[in-house]
């Protein structure tokens, strides 16, 4: 099944607060374990308190600015594939062993997170592409 680039982002951002819910669960758990076992001539004292919540907080957000940061990267990574939509390219055809060419159609997002050019009923991998240029289409300028 294919996503799109937009959709793969929205569900990925959806995704990231499960895990910082996730590490404040499991701090909880510890804290709370810490406070039954504590002696209770020795409370902990109330700063204690307030420097592991604050620990807590911090943990929590750069957890979740690390994967904004890692959602970043992965569009910045599809910006120059996304340039080559409406460009004429040029390829080997793996049946004929001639070189073809059209003009890309779309960029899709396979499920192993890797992109493949769309021309016309062709699905081509970046790698497959020998030569990339201008369609006959495009607006050229006058003098």
């Amino acid at each position: 099944m294919r996503v799109s680039p937009v959709a793969a982002a929205t569900a990925q951002m959806k995704a990231a607060p499960t895990q910082t819910t996730s590490l404040s669960q499991d701090f909880m758990t510890l804290l709370i374990a810490q406070l039954q076992a504590q002696d209770p001539l020795d409370p902990m004292d109330a700063s204690d308190f307030m420097s592991q919540l604050a620990q807590l907080q911090s943990v929590s957000e750069l957890s979740t600015m690390n994967q904004q940061l890692m959602q970043l990267m992965d569009l910045e990574s599809l910006n120059p594939t996304l340039s080559l939509i409406g460009r004429e390219v040029q390829w080997i055809d793996a049946e004929t062993g001639e070189r073809v060419s059209g003009t890309v159609d779309r960029v899709e997002l396979t499920s192993d997170r890797g992109y493949v050019l769309v021309v016309g009923e062709e699905q081509l991998s970046l790698d497959q592409i020998l030569s990339v240029g201008l369609t006959d289409n495009r607006v050229k300028a006058t003098a």
